[in-house]
C-alpha cells in the first residue's frame, strides 16, 4: 500500500496479537561491502528467528532487495540478487518445515508490482493497505486527538467535516496535521511575544542613537 498507511504498525500488531517475537529488519542491514556477508546475514536472521520461535521476521520496504531480477551481476545489483536468492532459499525451507518452524515472514512494500514474482509466490497471503476513506480518516483524527494529549473543543460534526476535506491524506499525514494544529497557539504566542520584544529592541536602539 501507499506510504504512511500503517503497514509497519499492522505488522507489529499482528506479531503482538500472535504472541510472536518480532525481528524487524531494514533493507540496508542486508548489504555488506564484504562478498558473501549479505547472504550470511540473511541466514543469520532466519537462524535467530528459529532459535527464538515463535517469531516473526518483518522486512520493511522489501522492494529494495526483492525487486524484479535483471541487469548486471556486479555491484549493488549483484548483491541484491544474491540476497534475494538466499531469501528464496530460506523461505522455501520454512515452507518445507511447515508449522514446525514457528516462524512467520511479513514483508511490506509500496509497490507490489515491482517485486520479483518468485518472491511474491512464497507468501500465502497478500493484503492491501489502502488510503483511509472518510470514515477511517474521522476515526484516525479522533484517535490522535484522544490519545495524543491534544486539548480541543471539536464536535463530532467538526471532525467529520475535517475528514471530508482531507481526501488523499494517509494516517501519517493526519497525525502530522493534528500535531501542527495543536502547536498553533504556541506559534501565536511566540510570534506575538517575538514581535513585542522586537519592537522594544527597536525602540531601545532608537533611544541609544
Amino acid at each position: 500500500g501507499p506510504p504512511g498507511t500503517g503497514k509497519t504498525m499492522l505488522a507489529e500488531a499482528a506479531a503482538h496479537e500472535g504472541g510472536l517475537r518480532l525481528l524487524s529488519v531494514k533493507p540496508s542491514a542486508f548489504f555488506s561491502k564484504y562478498f558473501g556477508d549479505s547472504e550470511k546475514f540473511v541466514r543469520h536472521c532466519f537462524a535467530v528467528a528459529r532459535a527464538n520461535a515463535p517469531a516473526c521476521i518483518f522486512i520493511d520496504e522489501v522492494d529494495a532487495i526483492a525487486g524484479t531480477r535483471g541487469g548486471s551481476n556486479s555491484g549493488e545489483d549483484g548483491a541484491s540478487r544474491r540476497v534475494l536468492c538466499e531469501l528464496l532459499l530460506q523461505m522455501t525451507d520454512l515452507r518445507r518445515e511447515g508449522a514446525d518452524s514457528n516462524v512467520v515472514v511479513i514483508a511490506a512494500t509500496n509497490d507490489l508490482g515491482a517485486l520479483d514474482e518468485a518472491f511474491v509466490r512464497r507468501f500465502d497471503k497478500r493484503l492491501t493497505v489502502p488510503m483511509p476513506d472518510a470514515d477511517a480518516r474521522a476515526a484516525l483524527i479522533e484517535h490522535v486527538l484522544l490519545h495524543g494529549g491534544v486539548a480541543h473543543e471539536l464536535l463530532d460534526c467538526d471532525i467529520q467535516a475535517l475528514a471530508d476535506v482531507t481526501e488523499g491524506y494517509s494516517g501519517s499525514d493526519l497525525r502530522a496535521l493534528c500535531r501542527h494544529a495543536a502547536m498553533a497557539p504556541v506559534r501565536e504566542v511566540v510570534e506575538r511575544d517575538g514581535l513585542l520584544a522586537g519592537g522594544r529592541l527597536a525602540q531601545g536602539g532608537a533611544a541609544i542613537r
